[in-house]
């Protein structure tokens, strides 16, 4: 049989979903004559089949061969963006539109490696270079959205969803775009209905459950909470919606479940990478401390902890902030910079970036004070930049994430029973595990009557 007919059976094979024996085919005409072509079929069904390595082997070999193929480039980003490779991706995005600047779906996936590196300015503008050579390309104006999302221009992405429904009304992560950015703009209604609407469009779609339960509690709507509840439960057991352990919280306290429902979580957004520490003490004179927070402004988490960290004994500890949260320039966040003897701004880097900077510090202890709450950045302990990773005051409980090592509690808020239903080591504090500043003062509280009070009777406060 010669090349033209093994192509021919393999390219049907493809097509027909038949992958075993279009791989064997392709891998028979490359033991005859290494073609380029052939090696791009070849690696896009292997991707197809799960095998990412042997995949990139053989787009390398065709780049290899000729390097500026076009197919080889894009291809070889999608299958690096896929598996969490970003910077790859961006890289060979950057070489594909070298070779041609005239496809939308580039610009779109290279504005989706850019977010992914958190260059939201840059990604914005990828994904409006794919708009302007493809006006009704449903999924540029739909990532458009999510990049101005992302950059907290609320009112434009609402815009943008709204632009990317009117292209396509049914359109699932439209849809679900527009859901998150109305519950963050306060329209929790509104949100809710969107995200049911998500479901009844896309019933399988893996985070509009969440969204519809968060925005459900957020209502006080106990009668959809209810309804809610089996499907949520059923799927944190099965894996079949991501549910963000926060929202859970709400909904049962099962600690088994609890912790399933970490891991499935820490195991979609952040999957552990090969670890940038060696995992054993650096032997420094004074312990390197770093404490990782998106808080690090005019916020509870602050209020709690700034003088702990200004009362850090330094002869013994050198204490940093990484921060990758707003900088508000409030009087909070001049006192939290000048209690650190280092104070980096990260909000730009990525999570990678952010793990080789704390390595090369040579970081003995980082602490993430976020855990899984809103802004929370998992992904860059995942990369287990210090030989030890603690889990401390704004989330007691489990991360899920077996590249954390170590939550601080005490014995009244997690019990030493819990640890089967916690991933890191419990260790307990001797009293209180939460700080707080003795230095804050307090306002005088108002009058009974400026409250519009009675003047006598008990109040209950919250």
């Amino acid at each position: 049989m010669d090349l033209e007919q093994l192509f021919s059976q393999a390219r049907a094979a493809q097509t027909n979903g038949n992958l075993m024996e279009a791989a064997r085919l392709y891998g028979q005409m490359l033991s005859i004559s290494p073609v380029p072509e052939v090696m791009v079929n070849y690696a896009n069904v292997l991707a197809r089949l799960g095998r990412h390595a042997e995949a990139l082997a053989q787009y390398d070999q065709a780049v290899a061969q000729k390097p500026d193929f076009f197919e080889a480039l894009f291809n070889r980003g999608n299958l690096y963006l896929e598996t969490h490779r970003a910077v790859e991706a961006l890289a060979d995005f950057d070489r594909t539109v070298a070779v041609r600047a005239d496809v939308p779906g580039v610009w779109n996936n290279r504005g989706t490696a850019l977010r992914a590196l958190r260059r939201h300015q840059e990604a914005l503008l990828s994904y409006e270079r794919a708009i302007a050579l493809a006006p009704s390309h449903i999924n540029a104006l739909t990532n458009r959205a999510i990049a101005l999302f992302d950059l907290r221009r609320l009112d434009q992405a609402l815009a943008g969803a709204s632009a990317a429904l009117a292209v396509q009304p049914d359109f699932a992560e439209a849809l679900y775009i527009k859901a998150n950015i109305l519950h963050d703009i306060g329209r929790q209604a509104e949100a809710q209905a969107q995200f049911e609407h998500v479901l009844h469009v896309a019933p399988n779609h893996h985070l509009a459950l969440n969204g519809a339960a968060q925005a459900a509690a957020a209502l006080c709507d106990w009668d959809k909470m209810s309804a809610l509840t089996p499907r949520l439960l059923t799927d944190v057991a099965s894996g079949g919606s991501l549910i963000q352990p926060f929202v859970l919280m709400g909904y049962s306290d099962d600690a088994a479940l609890l912790r399933r429902c970490a891991e499935n979580y820490v195991h979609h957004v952040a999957p552990r990478r090969p670890p940038l520490s060696g995992g054993k003490p650096y032997g420094h004179d004074r312990i390197r401390l770093a404490y990782l927070s998106a808080d690090f402004h005019q916020h509870p988490t602050a209020q709690l902890m700034a003088e702990l960290f200004e009362r850090h004994d330094r002869s013994r500890f050198e204490v940093s902030a990484f921060a990758f949260g707003p900088d508000d320039n409030s009087a909070m966040r001049k006192r939290l910079v000048a209690a650190f003897d280092r104070f980096d701004d990260v909000r730009s880097l990525s999570d990678l970036k952010v793990a080789k900077l704390l390595r090369s510090r040579e970081i003995d202890i980082a602490v993430d004070l976020n855990g899984h709450t809103h802004e929370a950045r998992p992904g860059i302990f995942r990369h287990h930049p210090a030989p030890v990773q603690v889990n401390y005051l704004v989330y007691p409980g489990t991360t899920g994430a077996s590249f954390m090592d170590i939550v601080l509690a005490d014995r009244v808020v997690l019990p030493i029973d819990q640890q089967p239903h916690f991933s890191e080591k419990i260790i307990h504090l001797p009293d209180c595990y939460q700080a707080n500043d003795a230095s804050r003062v307090l306002p005088a509280p108002p009058a009974r009557a400026e409250a519009g009070l009675p003047p006598h009777g008990f109040v209950c406060c919250c």
